[in-house]
């Protein structure tokens, strides 16, 4: 499937929910600004129930916290057919993770602990390790349904590994 966006869009990962469609997201790769997501039926066609900017055409770019940039790594299809997509905020300085309901929504449900740096009930969360760049590079569900993202951090020019593990 060849896809045309009015903006110069980069997919950068890709996940199946259990009904088969296929979900992409990546960037805005003239801006960075905004994170494109979009989800095809399993023949192909644009999702039309997939309406995360109320267009109806399946695609949409979203902007969780404005004013920032954005890079995206992975993406992760939940036992509820959520989408979790994570990556970094501000050109990699701090750590990003989204998530989106069945529908392309933000999640207002998802939201963290006070320390972080929270956007509270839109579905986006940043971390700050105060460290550059930090950045979540692959994210997996463990077997009690509970969020696991690892990445990494340049604490003092030295490159660091990050794990967390968030409840749902």
């Amino acid at each position: 499937v060849v896809e045309s966006w009015t903006d110069n869009i980069e997919y950068r990962a890709i996940a199946i929910d259990s009904a088969g469609r296929i979900v992409v997201t990546g960037l805005n790769n003239t801006t960075t600004t905004s994170i494109a997501v979009a989800r095809y039926n399993a023949d192909g066609t644009l999702d039309t129930s997939f309406d995360g900017d109320s267009t109806g055409d399946g695609k949409f770019e979203i902007d969780p916290a404005p004013g920032n940039s954005y890079s995206v790594n992975d993406i992760l299809i939940d036992e509820n057919d959520r989408i979790l997509i994570s990556g970094s905020i501000n050109g990699d300085w701090d750590i990003a993770l989204l998530r989106l309901t069945t529908t392309g929504v933000l999640d207002s449900s998802f939201d963290g602990p006070e320390n972080m740096i929270n956007y509270p009930g839109n579905g986006f969360l940043q971390i700050d390790l105060g460290a550059n760049p930090e950045s979540f590079r692959r994210i997996a569900i463990d077997s009690e349904n509970r969020i696991v993202a690892a990445g990494i951090r340049n604490y003092n020019g030295t490159i660091e590994p990050v794990v967390f593990r968030f409840w749902p």
